[in-house]
């Protein structure tokens, strides 16, 4: 997978695709970055998309 989330030079993904577990990394996270996010991943042969809402609260 591609760790760089374009358009986005302070977000990245990491994880462990051994175990099917990743998250997203915020750098200099600020009070612009409180939002809720999506992961998603695409339909693939016999399998439907799958999306995951998280929420990141700044304080």
């Amino acid at each position: 997978f591609n760790h760089i989330i374009p358009g986005y030079p302070r977000y990245s993904m990491t994880g462990d695709s051994s175990n099917g577990v990743y998250n997203l990394r915020v750098v200099n996270a600020s009070l612009e970055d409180d939002a809720e996010f999506q992961c998603q991943v695409g339909p693939a042969k016999f399998h439907k998309a799958i999306r995951a809402n998280a929420r990141l609260s700044v304080i």
